[in-house]
């Protein structure tokens, strides 16, 4: 968190695997702008359950509950399968 500009940032180096899920996170909020949305909303209320004694053990990390996001919304016919849109040549980049 940069507190002059209260931008909140997260610096890598040299992790390939956060890059692709980066990557992937950004094609499916380009496919369905509700699902950057709902992914808000999520982690706000991840982080209030987080609250309080143990709060470590209560939390899910917020790669996790995208991944079940996009599990539930593949599951409801609202996202699509990246890999398939790929193979069908529409522009998605994994």
């Amino acid at each position: 968190h940069d507190t002059e500009t209260d931008i909140k940032i997260d610096i890598m180096m040299n992790k390939t695997s956060e890059l692709y899920h980066s990557n992937m996170l950004l094609q499916y909020a380009m496919v369905d702008p509700n699902f950057l949305k709902i992914a808000h909303f999520l982690k706000a209320w991840n982080n209030e359950l987080a609250k309080g004694p143990n709060h470590w053990s209560k939390r899910l990390n917020n790669f996790t509950i995208y991944m079940m996001l996009i599990a539930f919304m593949q599951r409801e016919k609202i996202l699509p399968n990246l890999q398939a849109l790929a193979k069908m040549n529409k522009h998605v980049i994994i």
